[in-house]
């Protein structure tokens, strides 16, 4: 039982090396949208206020886009109500896919090159003990 339990523990922990530094961004990215478009009034010709009204919303709203799921119902009333908002958002998410992207090549490199360290530690070892009989 603890064998399992240690390659679970070992298993998430590139998962979490991921995961938290993307809901950094998220929150980063959601009160930076959710304190300065609703303020300056940039909403009001859409239901802006909905997508980014309060902090939840507007993490939601960021996940959704960053899976590219609701550009449409997004983007389009926006970039006709505030262009540069659109920008500033568009910028964001592509940010946000360049660094997640980033985060999950770096996480498997490192995994390959631990893979690599396993195998030739074995090698290692094997050609010691044909050597010692």
């Amino acid at each position: 039982l603890k064998c399992p339990l240690e390659q679970v523990l070992a298993a998430s922990r590139p998962l979490l090396a991921i995961a938290f530094p993307l809901l950094v961004l998220l929150y980063g990215g959601a009160v930076a949208f959710a304190e300065v478009l609703p303020d300056q009034g940039q909403l009001s010709g859409f239901e802006g206020v909905e997508y980014f009204g309060s902090l939840l919303g507007s993490m939601l709203t960021l996940l959704s886009l960053s899976a590219f799921a609701e550009w449409p119902t997004v983007l389009r009333p926006m970039s006709e109500e505030s262009p540069l908002a659109t920008v500033m958002l568009v910028a964001f998410i592509l940010a946000l896919s360049v660094s997640v992207l980033a985060l999950i090549l770096g996480v498997a490199s490192e995994q390959a090159a631990a893979a690599a360290e396993r195998s030739a530690a074995m090698r290692c070892d094997t050609v010691h003990i044909a050597l010692a009989e």
